[in-house]
């Protein structure tokens, strides 16, 4: 049999890669079924797919899952950050601590307004995908509000701030 290292389709058809009649009439080998989708719809998707085409669905259902880890990875940030700020204020580094304990209740809460409409949007494209999706598709699950505590955890003065009073 004739080997060939390129890529090119054209060369290696010229180059005999081919005409190789070993498997001529078997099936290709196929990747494993993907574990998520129902058995009755993989045929379809896979047509699509070859087409590179993708129902509203499943668009809807990356988009979701890129806003959830982009929402994650905003909420790593701002642990770190809120962390910094506080090693500085305990450690003597700012001038002085009242100012830098407002400085950083500002902070957090203008960054929990950007968080919340994020995550408003995040929670209504999961809602979007559950809705259409078709049966037999796991559904997404998404909780807003376990994000939102969390990041409000990682202002360490999180219980002197007066939006977390009512907790």
């Amino acid at each position: 049999m004739p080997t060939y290292p390129g890529t090119d389709e054209e060369a290696a058809v010229e180059a005999g890669i081919f005409t190789v009649t070993s498997r001529r009439g078997q099936k290709l080998p196929t990747k494993q079924p993907n574990p998520y989708v129902a058995p009755e719809i993989r045929v379809p998707l896979k047509i699509l797919s070859d087409a590179n085409v993708a129902p509203r669905w499943i668009e809807l259902g990356g988009l979701a899952d890129r806003k959830i880890n982009n929402l994650r990875q905003h909420v790593i940030q701002h642990e770190h950050r809120m962390a910094q700020r506080y090693r500085k204020c305990t450690n003597g580094q700012a001038a002085d601590f009242k100012s830098a304990f407002v400085d950083g209740c500002k902070e957090h809460s203008l960054h929990r307004i950007n968080r919340e409409t994020h995550i408003a949007s995040a929670q209504q494209t999961v809602n979007s995908f559950n809705a259409i999706a078709p049966q037999g598709v796991v559904r997404k699950g998404f909780l807003g509000s376990q994000l939102l505590k969390r990041f409000d955890r990682a202002w360490p003065w999180h219980a002197l701030t007066p939006m977390n009073d009512s907790q």
